[in-house]
């Protein structure tokens, strides 16, 4: 076990000649030292040599007399214990308690672990007891970083027990062959022999369990050191306290001492670092090695600053056999060769966006990797060959525009997710991804040279995301298993949504904007029970926030059903609103109460199936620009919404429902016919321009807020009911208001308008009040100064006040109409009473106050 440096003497000699004969002597040798001497050869010559003399046909024991041999030729030779460890800072306390302990345990056997963090020294103290010690035994063994050599990355560890006892018994006997088909043999060979065995860096207990649970693994005297980071292991080995030793973090003294050690290779800084060499020291704290020696080095997270630039070589990453973390933001900060010469094996995370490397290192095992993250890079490719990738969960590659291919996926079977959006060179998806049967979310949105999926994506019994937008070479609807939940197809070649769509009963969204070759849409599409968001159309309107932007022929559907309407199903398209949007209605929207939101920047009327739709409760077509009709609607409509529809003329159906609310703001360019129809129909509520109150409202004041009508005292039914218009003019002195003021609606209706009618009364020889309970007023931007009128119905018990008295008689109704907005006000009212009474002088304006 000892090396050059241990002895106590240098060489004096490079060759020994040694030939019988005195005549070979004298002749030939005296020629073969003379060529050696020309070649700077010394040679040595035993003709004085002095020879020990061994008797071996008195040997009874050969055994005996061979070892008595190796003793002697030691003690010629003069081997001295390895002093390569000596400058080590604070080595020597180290090893003194350890032995201490040593002392005290039995001779039978003995047991040493030495535990503590990792960079702390355990490795090097283990080496120097090793070497110091193993002189005395005539079998020994140093098994380094057991952790690294041996640590599993998923299955069954019984071959890797077999594995390291195979090594053991070959460090042990020198010898290379040695074959253990069980785990007793082992046990077989080392029970009757001296052994020292030092186990470096065990973190399992599967890596102790074979020679912890069964005794007499080694013979009399035989010594086993341990060193390991977890303390949980010393409780599994139940040892005493003698069989312990905890390494003790260093001084600051001795933290300076060990950083110059690695740094300036002597104990103290060179000149001009003193200052710097402390800092550093003080900032890795009690492990002044965490930041140096690679063997150690866990995990490197790497962030640059703006300007900065660092050169790294292609053997940056040789030696960091434990690194398990990698995280780099170089932004382009890295000048560095096309390749390296590897990468660690042991890798579990790669985040190295930006990544300058084009070839990835050939020396590499991804069988611990979990995520790769690396977009932007400029590989070409990345591992050759079927990769061990069982634990890898997570690639992200996506804007790679040098990737040409990926790697085969096979052994991916853990992975969930992978992402090549923009990798603009991709030229395929690698079949084997039909392995990957776990992949949840696979994107190659942007991929322009991929022409087709291969077969066995159906294989991927859980995909649940596919986005291949902008992928135009692709021509064929994905053939995917019926798992999938959100196909993102926009900017592709594909010209038909085939009849077997109604499968895909999970699916909720089907993304279709901007197939400019899509002809063809099955009707088996309205199957699909599940499904929230359908887009088909010609020019892609997918990067448009606002539907309003989209053009001429693009529209958008929101239909809402369930408690409150929450529950949605959004349509968008380009397509003729008539045909298309039919054969796309979801078949539950014809049998279930629903709402129904029509946003279009173009069209000009909306799908005339609505009329069958039974269940339609609210209609919303709001700043529909060029609508320029409504079409007929189905009874169960209470709500009507065309706010902004400028260009809207017409309306092809009557409002029947009394408690129907009709929202025609801004609407200018009503015809006649349909101003009448809104103001004579019988409705909770109706809002649109006007100039004036209708001429069918009777009871009128021109400039007020308020009128009485006056009536010969006459019993009266209960409840009392009317109708009302108020006209709504601009209020001048808005113009002086900020836009704070005005509650963030400049020029329109506030977040708090709203309309109050109070009515009083002479009931009897008593004075009534009433106050309505009217909703508020409909919000959204009124164009200034043009009126709007808005009417309403409503009612009042005319008992409410005095129930005692049996028969009821007004001989006066006043009105007074309030509108709580600081832009509009109150510039005229009607009142049409639905009840009949006896008038008996004409009506007169009430003073607003």
């Amino acid at each position: 076990m000892a090396s050059s440096s241990s002895l106590s003497c240098s060489w004096l000699y490079d060759v020994f000649v040694s030939f019988r004969g005195a005549d070979v002597r004298k002749g030939f040798l005296t020629h073969v030292l003379k060529g050696l001497e020309s070649k700077g050869i010394i040679a040595f010559v035993d003709d004085e040599m002095k020879r020990a003399g061994y008797d071996f046909s008195n040997c009874g024991n050969e055994a005996d007399l061979i070892n008595k041999v190796a003793l002697d030729v030691t003690a010629v030779l003069g081997f001295t214990p390895s002093k390569d460890f000596d400058d080590f800072v604070g080595i020597g306390a180290h090893i003194t308690e350890i032995k201490s302990k040593l002392i005290l345990q039995s001779e039978e056997f003995k047991v040493i672990v030495v535990s503590g963090p990792a960079g702390i020294g355990k490795t090097t103290t283990a080496r120097v007891l090793y070497n110091q010690l193993s002189p005395g035994f005539p079998f020994s063994t140093f098994l380094e970083n057991i952790r690294g050599s041996y640590e599993k990355p998923c299955g069954n560890d019984y071959q890797l027990k077999l594995r390291l006892q195979e090594n053991l018994l070959s460090e042990i006997f020198n010898q290379k062959d040695i074959e253990v088909r069980h785990l007793g043999v082992a046990q077989q060979r080392l029970s009757d022999k001296k052994v020292l065995v030092v186990l470096d860096e065990v973190d399992s207990w599967w890596q102790l369990e074979e020679m912890a649970n069964k005794h007499g693994w080694f013979g009399p005297g035989s010594m086993l050191i341990i060193t390991t980071e977890d303390r949980r292991l010393l409780k599994k080995l139940r040892l005493g306290i003698d069989h312990i030793y905890e390494m003790k973090f260093p001084t600051r003294k001795e933290s300076l001492q060990i950083f110059c050690k690695y740094a300036f290779g002597q104990k103290s800084p060179d000149y001009g670092f003193e200052s710097l060499a402390r800092v550093v020291t003080g900032l890795a704290g009690d492990l002044p090695l965490g930041l140096k020696g690679t063997e150690t080095v866990l995990g490197i997270y790497l962030l640059t600053s703006k300007g900065e630039e660092i050169q790294t070589s292609k053997s940056a990453f040789d030696g960091m056999n434990n690194l398990q973390f990698l995280y780099v933001s170089s932004r382009n900060a890295l000048c560095m060769p096309e390749s390296l010469n590897c990468l660690p094996n042991k890798l579990r995370l790669i985040h190295w966006n930006d990544c300058p490397l084009r070839f990835w290192p050939s020396k590499f095992s991804g069988k611990f990797l979990v995520e790769v993250i690396m977009t932007k890079n400029k590989l070409e490719k990345l591992w050759e060959g079927i990769q061990p990738l069982q634990c890898l969960k997570r690639m992200d590659l996506s804007s790679s525009q040098y990737l040409k291919e990926i790697p085969d996926l096979s052994k991916a079977t853990s992975l969930e997710e992978l992402d090549l959006s923009e990798c603009k060179s991709l030229l395929e998806l690698t079949s084997s991804i039909g392995n990957a049967t776990k992949l949840r979310v696979c994107k190659l949105n942007g991929c322009f040279l991929l022409k087709e999926l291969p077969s066995s994506i159906d294989r991927l019994i859980n995909l649940e995301e596919l986005y291949l937008n902008s992928c135009s070479r692709i021509k064929d609807f994905p053939d995917v298993s019926d798992s999938i939940v959100v196909l993102a197809l926009g900017e592709t070649g594909i010209e038909e949504v085939p009849p077997w769509i109604e499968k895909q009963f999970r699916l909720r969204t089907l993304s279709m904007l901007g197939c400019k070759k899509l002809k063809t849409i099955s009707p088996n599409i309205s199957k699909l029970e599940n499904l929230e968001f359908l887009g088909v159309s010609n020019v892609d309107i997918s990067n448009h926030e606002d539907i309003y932007e989209y053009g001429t022929d693009l529209y958008g559907v929101t239909i809402g059903w369930g408690l409150d309407f929450k529950r949605l199903w959004k349509f968008q398209s380009d397509f003729y609103t008539h045909s298309t949007f039919p054969l796309c209605l979801p078949e539950k929207a014809l049998r279930s109460p629903i709402s129904f939101h029509f946003e279009s920047g173009g069209l000009d009327s909306i799908p005339y199936c609505i009329e069958h739709l039974s269940g339609l409760s609210k209609l919303t077509v709001r700043d529909c620009v060029r609508l320029d009709s409504l079409p007929r609607l189905p009874g169960s409509v209470l709500s009507i919404d065309a706010h902004g529809c400028e260009s809207l003329k017409r309306i092809n159906s009557s409002f029947q429902n009394p408690n129907i609310c009709l929202h025609f703001a801004n609407c200018f360019s009503l015809n006649q016919e349909a101003r009448n129809l809104i103001q004579t129909s019988a409705c909770k509520y109706a809002f649109l321009p006007g100039q004036e109150v209708p001429a069918h409202f009777p009871h009128q004041s021109t400039t007020s807020r308020s009128l009485t009508i006056n009536m010969t005292p006459t019993p009266i039914t209960s409840p009392f009911r009317f109708k009302a218009c108020i006209l709504l003019s601009y209020d001048e002195e808005a113009d002086n208001l900020s836009y704070e003021d005005l509650d963030g609606y400049e020029d329109g209706m506030g977040r708090d308008s709203v309309i109050s009618c109070h009515v009083r009364g002479e009931q009897n020889g008593h004075t009534v009040h009433y106050v309505s309970d009217l909703p508020h007023m409909p919000n959204g931007f009124l164009y200034r100064p043009r009126n709007h009128i808005y009417l309403f119905e409503d009612s009042f018990s005319v008992n409410q006040d005095f129930p005692e008295v049996e028969e009821t008689t007004f001989s006066e109704l006043s009105f007074v109409f309030i509108v709580f907005c600081k832009v509009w006000k109150v510039g005229g009212c009607g009142v049409r009473l639905l009840e009949e009474v006896p008038l008996c002088i004409p009506d007169v304006n009430v003073d607003d106050d």
